[in-house]
């Protein structure tokens, strides 16, 4: 899918300018971060350069940097930028630095866990940015600008998946971890991703008014390629050399980092030899479809540009009394004020934080006609990036991360119950829990500011399937697409993961669900003894892993210690493994059970309808179960989606469309509905 800007005219004369500099360290060896542990690095495996791009409308003149470096502190930016200002004039809030985030450049930063700062790096890389800047200043010419967007979904992957019943404990000797990263390629354990992909590679072009292309900025949501032996710019350093080449001389290459703190390149999903796949092929087809969609921009040289700069004071997380009195013993074993493990480096993060309990971030909003740049000094998860991209008032997006500083991953709210290195309290994961939503409320705030334009609602589109539940006439109906948690959302459930897929359903980048890892939706509706639930389902947990592999809809008393109620779920160790099973609780103890093999990673449909003693299950619009079962919820208005009434094995997996009502379907009802998600027919 590909799409090009769609231009407004407005009295405005562009002028543009890029450059690159060589910010190779001169000396070795060199201290590298990206690790949790100091490394220090003989080999140049490539070079590593900062690119600039300096774009001007006469009113207004703004300058980008996009550096081949893990992370640069805002100290550092500031420099740059104060240098820029006394020999250019380009005003210190209109010039944008962010870092690609290779894994493998010299560190310029402090406390990047167990790795601080290479004094004689941080002193040369100050003045070679700016010198890029200045360049490219230097080098304006009339210009003309235009965009275009394309789908890079294969070669961007969630690497943040949750597992049963967690990993381990954390550095601070608690048993916090329901998530981390890298599972490893189908991992039995893992449960399925924790979060969405911004699959959306966006390219910011700027030709001559003869049309001779002067530079291009890209920016696209993948974290890093990794595996290389000594000091590189990865991918990006390679794509923007393959892409200047297929453009012509001359032309500069920027590949801005996305939002993709939580995605890599590799499916976990799969085997590794269907995933793996070479940096230079990566590269190579990122090229191929970079060229592709550049070839259907269509400039013009007559849109204004504007930006707008926030500086905004956060809290950090800083330690509680026991977690400061666990790090002072800790930090007593470290010598040479270099951490040797984990706990030792979380030590002496916490005890900086401890010291440092605010800090002023930097946000910044650009707007070029329709497109528009956010940029963040985070590390942003890929929901974040998709919820600015939804609710921007303009047509399209670019989300820059690791810009005018490096303040750490900020996972949406509801991943720190998840836990795993992100969520981590430290320099690079220390900002307060409330801290995603309130920078992304700055910058839509800022874009609004901008443009003179309101934010847009995300709403989940319509499919065949959700209009024909919608014609149903439910009591209650949860889409469970949403980009934030509702109020009735549990600790334990996650947001706007890929739903079910066919040709009832908005196709693969609309159609979403809620990832369950612990927690329930809960609701409370006046139903009689009759009522029906449709709902899908999508298993994550092995069916040997636990007595019931999971509940994924229940209704009963929470307060019951008996667990009376219905509950639909999966059987596990304690008998029918992977089989649909139907309890009503200790006391009476009663399971109904299904013949099918439900499969791990599988989306199916169900639908339970309970006609006063009597229970119906459908699975895929076909009847699997259907038999007599004494109601025990009594007069519960308690229900429960993605588990039971008391917490007992709670679902591990997706669930998507669910609809409660308060009648009786008939099986005829049933399998239309199925029949409207088009799954045999995609």
């Amino acid at each position: 899918m590909m799409f090009a800007g769609a231009n407004k005219k407005a009295l405005a004369e562009l002028s543009a300018g890029a450059a690159q500099i060589d910010i190779t360290p001169q000396k070795l060896p060199v201290t590298v971060n990206g690790g949790f542990l100091t490394n220090k690095v003989r080999i140049i495996a490539d070079r590593l350069h900062s690119r600039a791009i300096v774009i001007s409308d006469k009113k207004e003149t703004i300058a980008i940097a996009v550096v081949d470096s893990c992370m640069i502190p805002t100290r550092l930016c500031d420099a740059v930028k104060e240098e820029v200002f006394i020999k250019t004039g380009i005003s210190k809030n209109r010039i944008l630095i962010s870092a690609t985030h290779t894994h493998s450049a010299p560190s310029v930063m402090d406390l990047c866990l167990g790795t601080d700062k290479d004094e004689d790096y941080s002193k040369f890389l100050p003045g070679k940015i700016a010198e890029s800047i200045i360049r490219a200043h230097s080098k304006l010419r009339s210009a003309k600008v235009g965009w275009s967007v394309f789908d890079g979904s294969d070669y961007t992957k969630p690497r943040r998946w949750a597992f049963w019943p967690g990993t381990g404990t954390d550095p601070f000797g608690e048993n916090t971890i329901r998530a981390n990263m890298h599972p490893g390629y189908q991992n039995p354990n893992a449960t399925g991703e924790t979060g969405p992909t911004d699959p959306w590679f966006t390219l910011f072009s700027l030709v001559s008014e003869s049309d001779e292309p002067i530079a291009v900025l890209g920016n696209f949501s993948m974290h890093y390629f990794s595996g290389h032996s000594g000091i590189s710019s990865d991918y990006f350093g390679r794509y923007c050399k393959e892409l200047s080449a297929r453009r012509g001389k001359g032309c500069i290459v920027a590949l801005s980092q996305g939002t993709s703190g939580d995605v890599w390149r590799a499916d976990y999903g799969k085997q590794r030899e269907e995933s793996d796949i070479s940096i230079q092929r990566y590269v190579k087809e990122l090229t191929d479809l970079s060229v592709q969609s550049l070839d259907t921009i269509k400039h013009a040289d007559d849109l204004p540009i504007s930006m707008q700069e926030k500086r905004v004071t956060m809290d950090r997380r800083a330690p509680d009394k026991v977690r400061l009195e666990w790090a002072k013993s800790v930090a007593k074993g470290i010598t040479n004020n270099t951490p040797r493990n984990r706990p030792e480096v979380y030590a002496r993060q916490a005890l900086f934080l401890h010291k440092n309990p605010k800090t002023e971030i930097v946000l910044q909003t650009i707007k070029v006609g329709d497109f528009g740049i956010t940029a963040m000094p985070n590390e942003v998860y890929a929901l974040t990036g998709l919820k600015l991209k939804t609710w921007s008032p303009l047509g399209t997006m670019m989300n820059i991360e690791l810009a005018n500083g490096a303040e750490g991953y900020i996972p949406p709210a509801e991943q720190y119950f998840l836990g795993g290195y992100t969520t981590w309290p430290s320099v690079t994961a220390g900002l307060e829990i409330k801290a995603e939503k309130k920078i992304t409320s700055h910058l839509i705030s800022m874009l609004e500011d901008i443009s003179g334009i309101s934010k847009k609602d995300y709403q989940e589109p319509l499919g065949k399937y959700a209009q024909a539940i919608n014609f149903m006439k439910p009591v209650k109906l949860w889409r469970l697409g949403d980009v934030e948690p509702r109020k009735d959302f549990e600790d334990g459930v996650v947001c706007h993961l890929p739903g079910v897929e066919g040709k009832g359903f908005p196709d693969k980048h609309m159609s979403r669900s809620a990832h369950f890892s612990g927690g329930r939706v809960i609701t409370e509706e006046n139903i009689s003894d009759q009522y029906s639930i449709s709902l899908w389902f999508r298993n994550g947990l092995r069916n040997n892993a636990r007595p019931v592999t999971g509940y994924f809809f229940s209704r009963g008393d929470p307060d019951k210690q008996d667990a009376s109620g219905d509950h639909v779920g999966i059987g596990g160790t304690a008998g029918h493994a992977g089989k649909l099973i139907i309890f009503n609780g200790n006391q009476l103890n009663d399971l109904l059970i299904g013949k099918q093999d439900l499969l791990k990673d599988n989306w199916y449909h169900l639908v339970f309808v309970r006609n006063q003693k009597q229970v119906k299950a459908y699975l895929n619009g076909k009847l699997e179960i259907e038999g007599q079962l004494e109601p025990t919820f009594a007069v519960s208005k308690n229900y429960f989606i993605g588990g039971r009434s008391d917490q007992f094995a709670n679902f591990e997996g997706r669930i998507d469309e669910v609809a409660l009502f308060d009648k009786i379907l008939s099986a005829i009802e049933v399998g239309a509905l199925y029949e409207t998600a088009g799954i045999n027919s995609k």
